[in-house]
């Protein structure tokens, strides 16, 4: 689920996904070098991140314990 959650971020500009079978040291390198010296795309990258954020995300996480705890769902 970590790949499919890390592809739905790069496909939608939000981050970049390099492949565990391709991040070689040297390729993890060159990959980092190329980002932080793209400050536009950095730029794009954060704002894409916010507005797929889920701000509420722990309250929401919290309601549901607090549902099962009480018997709810089963």
């Amino acid at each position: 689920h970590q790949r499919a959650n890390a592809r739905s971020l790069g496909d939608r500009g939000a981050g970049w996904v390099l492949d565990e079978n391709d991040c070689s040291p040297q390729a993890l390198a060159e990959r980092l070098t190329a980002i932080l010296g793209d400050s536009a795309g950095l730029q794009s990258a954060a704002e894409n991140a916010r507005h797929l954020a889920r701000t509420d995300a722990a309250e929401r996480l919290a309601d549901v314990v607090a549902g099962l705890a009480q018997g709810e769902g089963r």
